[in-house]
């Protein structure tokens, strides 16, 4: 479990995948570690926001090769200490959004990941390890 959330805070772009009406879609996302959880953020309008809003199952992977993870889950609305960590860090990370801050938001939908189920390889000699949550 270690190594897994090693991986999840080495990295910080991921690629998404969401679907509507049997309509996938795979999206990269910039994603942030909050307290063991992975938070994302996206225009409303976005396509990934609108799937999302009518089915809230994803899968996402996450490489650093040798090292890589497909995780599977379910998003939620995360909570208002979430939102603003997530804010600073991504301000930190890319202050060019700074002057689309409105009331200490940007304006964004923000989601935050229920991991159900992680797939995790250290490298390409060893097995993958299937992770429960």
């Amino acid at each position: 479990m270690k190594e897994f959330y090693e991986l999840l805070n080495q990295n910080k772009i991921c690629t998404l995948a969401t679907s509507s009406s049997h309509s996938p879609r795979a999206s990269i996302v910039e994603y942030i570690i909050v307290d063991d959880s992975i938070l994302f953020a996206t225009y409303p309008d976005s396509i990934k926001a609108k799937n999302l809003s009518e089915n809230k199952n994803i899968s996402l992977s996450i490489s650093s090769l040798p090292q890589f993870s497909t995780i599977d889950g379910e998003v939620c609305e995360p909570t208002e200490s979430e939102k603003d960590t997530y804010t600073k860090i991504f301000l930190e990370r890319t202050p060019e959004f700074s002057s689309y801050v409105v009331n200490s938001r940007l304006p964004f939908t923000y989601f935050k990941i229920k991991i159900k189920k992680a797939f995790y390889n250290a490298s390409m000699d060893t097995e993958t390890k299937i992770i429960e949550f």
